[in-house]
């Protein structure tokens, strides 16, 4: 077995994740992709290719992700969706134990702060597995 799958396959602990900074570029680019669907859009052109560049991004361009996600991370679906995302890939690497940590979040005429916190527990009951 070479290390790779080795530490893959290690029971882990993850003590300190933040929800919206431990979204995969996937995630990232699945939510981009539907936004983008939409007829206002108000996203900079270069938000696909500051995405897509990955782990070879500037640390400007790390930062710039938070700005682009807070856009993207508008409603209630979505924070569902990203919470079953973040919760199925640690999962997938192994993690038993997850501490994950958010920011409630309100937006005007779609969601609260509380209806933010409520769905992120909602997703978290559904989605881990016992």
């Amino acid at each position: 077995m070479d290390l790779l799958t080795y530490c893959k396959r290690l029971p882990k602990i993850e003590l300190h994740a933040h929800l919206t900074g431990s979204l995969s570029d996937e995630t990232v680019l699945k939510l981009l992709n539907s936004k983008l669907k939409c007829v206002h859009v108000n996203l900079p052109k270069s938000a696909e290719v500051t995405i897509r560049r990955g782990h070879r991004r500037t640390l400007e361009e790390c930062f710039q992700i938070f700005g682009i996600l807070h856009y993207l991370i508008d409603n209630l679906e979505t924070v569902k969706n990203i919470t079953r995302d973040v919760i199925q890939e640690f999962a997938s690497d192994n993690v038993k134990y997850l501490e994950l940590r958010t920011t409630p979040k309100s937006v005007p005429n779609k969601m609260t702060k509380k209806d933010y916190i409520e769905t992120v527990l909602e997703a978290i009951l559904r989605y881990t597995r016992t």
